[in-house]
């Protein structure tokens, strides 16, 4: 993924808690000076409920009609692509 910025032409920057928890930071310069503006998601989902797997299962990522089942599957997902 941080190759993708990057290349891109974005600045990266890691930062987090834990390797295992990272929080990506991409900035773009423009080039004209001015006002910024600030896009921000995530996409981390809660960890499944015990005794609650849905219809298919908390990690199926079934597409079922057109929708996707699964923990997390509208989760700001929507939200980062637009982004």
């Amino acid at each position: 993924m941080l190759e993708g910025l990057q290349e891109a032409g974005f600045k990266t920057n890691v930062v987090g808690p834990t390797p295992e928890h990272p929080n990506v930071i991409a900035e773009w310069y423009g080039s004209q000076p001015g006002k910024k503006f600030q896009f921000n998601g995530h996409m981390d989902a809660f960890p499944p409920t015990d005794g609650d797997n849905g219809l298919y299962g908390p990690f199926s990522g079934k597409v079922i009609n057109g929708y996707i089942y699964g923990r997390g599957a509208a989760d700001m997902k929507g939200g980062d692509v637009a982004a």
